[in-house]
């Protein structure tokens, strides 16, 4: 395998457990499933999503533990995180969202929401640069987030995590 389809693959690895955990801790209140003027122009039923079968991990990372050297293995590291060679993170920044900054600004009115989302895009824009600053040598920065989530993926080798 490649570095480019390894990395690809982390990437999807990551993203597909950033949807899991976030379809995990989402659910439905009560009142607005009985409220019927949400959609008034679609006719909508009641049904209810078994969550048993979700397992918080994605497959092949929440089976039994391999061998040294394989995913879920090393010492002191996240489980599915090999204990050498490069691997990408996704480093989740403590700073508020740009869409959090544009919400919360609406209730001044767009022109507002718009000045408070560029105000907080500089202020996530440091945040990202100054993570980006203490990251070790050899790392690379994959992609930057700012929107759903102030972050930073980075690869890097694994004896720097």
């Amino acid at each position: 395998m490649n570095l480019r389809s390894r990395t690809s693959r982390t990437v999807s690895v990551v993203a597909a457990a950033a949807v899991v955990a976030a379809l995990a801790g989402t659910s439905v209140p009560a009142s607005a499933a009985k409220n019927d003027k949400l959609t008034p122009a679609i006719k909508t039923s009641q049904k209810k999503l078994d969550g048993s079968r979700i397992t918080g991990l994605p497959r092949g990372m929440d089976g039994p533990r391999g061998a040294a050297g394989e995913p879920g293995r090393s010492e002191g590291l996240p489980a599915g995180v090999p204990s050498k060679g490069s691997y990408s993170f996704l480093l989740r920044l403590s700073t508020r969202t740009t869409a959090t900054a544009y919400n919360s600004g609406l209730r001044n009115g767009k022109a507002a929401a718009r000045s408070a989302a560029k105000s907080q895009l500089a202020t996530v824009r440091t945040a990202q640069n100054n993570a980006i600053s203490k990251l070790p040598a050899q790392s690379r920065v994959l992609y930057r987030s700012h929107a759903a989530l102030a972050g930073v993926a980075v690869t890097t080798d694994v004896k720097n995590f």
